[in-house]
C-alpha cells in the first residue's frame, strides 16, 4: 500500500460499470507535483461511502494501491489499463503545517510576543 497527502480537487459522481461493479474517482492536489495535475483516485463498491465524509477543499490522507487490468479490445487489440485503487480515506485538520500555526503568528504580529 502507498500513501498521498493533497487537497480534493474534484469528486465526481458514482458510475455503475455493471451490476457488481460501481466506482467513483476523485483527485487531490499534492504539495510538490511538478505537472500540477490532480492525482486521481477510484473508490470501488463498498469504498465509496467514505466520500460523502469529505469535499472538495478538504485536506485528506489516501492509502492507495496501484490496480493494473487487461482486456482484449476491438480488432483484437489488447488494452491496458493502471489506476490508483483508494483504500481508506482520512480527513486532516489542516491543509499545512502553515495553517496550523497561523494563529499563533498572528499573536505574533498584533503583540510582538513569541510563543514559548
Amino acid at each position: 500500500m502507498y500513501k498521498e497527502k493533497g487537497i480534493i480537487a474534484f469528486i465526481d459522481e458514482p458510475e455503475k460499470i455493471k451490476e457488481t461493479f460501481s466506482k467513483r474517482t476523485f483527485g487531490i492536489e499534492v504539495e510538490g507535483n511538478q505537472y500540477q495535475q490532480p492525482m486521481h483516485f477510484d473508490c470501488v463498491n463498498s469504498r465509496i461511502e467514505q466520500l460523502k465524509d469529505v469535499k472538495v477543499g478538504d485536506y485528506v490522507s489516501v492509502t492507495f494501491t496501484i490496480h493494473c487490468n487487461s482486456a482484449i479490445g476491438g480488432e483484437n487489440k489488447k488494452l491496458r489499463y493502471t489506476s490508483l485503487r483508494a483504500g481508506i480515506i482520512e480527513k486532516l485538520p489542516f491543509a499545512k503545517i502553515e495553517d496550523a500555526m497561523a494563529p499563533f503568528k498572528q499573536e505574533e504580529l498584533e503583540t510582538g510576543k513569541t510563543q514559548a
